[in-house]
């Protein structure tokens, strides 16, 4: 199963898309709320609505997790120590850790990205230090994918689909949506 964390203040077409895509592809997806509430509101004000509570997350179900970007849901998520600790303990496994947008200022925060190749929302780029920034849309290293924002949360869905579940579903997904016709 892949976890995707919904804070108010997400930026609602990289949380919506990623959800939906991931769906679409077969892949088992459960959306936690880092809020008291399942409503989320993201950065435009759309309400989403979260599968869970982040409290009642097993991080032993999960094959990966997913931080969707904007502000300042991303700097919630980054401010969140229970969160920060399922996803360092999901990074020693190696399981799949994808963020996109502003959100990978987390996974920098949580000492994640030394020496590993990532890409980021423009302006960002302070927050990390000690990783490679690439200028590229979505950037694939080891297991963690990072995109650089929402025009790009497609394809950023798109290779984590991939990952999962190979090259043939995401090819018949193109054709389904109508990707590259």
């Amino acid at each position: 199963m892949i976890g995707v964390i919904l804070a108010n203040g997400n930026e609602e077409i990289e949380s919506i898309t990623i959800i939906d895509i991931l769906r679409r592809a077969g892949v088992e997806v459960k959306s936690f709320s880092l809020e008291k509430n399942l409503l989320v509101t993201g950065a435009h004000d759309i309400i989403m609505q979260a599968d869970e509570y982040l409290e009642n997350l097993d991080c032993q179900l999960l094959s990966g997790i997913v931080l969707p970007g904007g502000m300042p849901g991303a700097k919630f998520i980054a401010e969140n120590e229970n969160l920060k600790n399922i996803v360092i303990d999901m990074n020693k496994s190696k399981k799949l850790i994808c963020a996109i947008c502003a959100a990978p200022i987390a996974l920098s925060k949580w000492g994640l990205l030394q020496d590993k190749n990532i890409t980021c929302y423009p302006g960002f780029e302070s927050y990390f230090k000690d990783a490679n920034l690439k200028d590229a849309g979505v950037v694939k290293f080891e297991n963690v994918i990072t995109a650089k924002g929402p025009s790009y949360a497609l394809e950023f869905t798109l290779d984590i689909a991939e990952h999962i579940k190979g090259k043939d579903i995401v090819m018949k997904l193109k054709k389904d949506l109508l990707i590259g016709v």
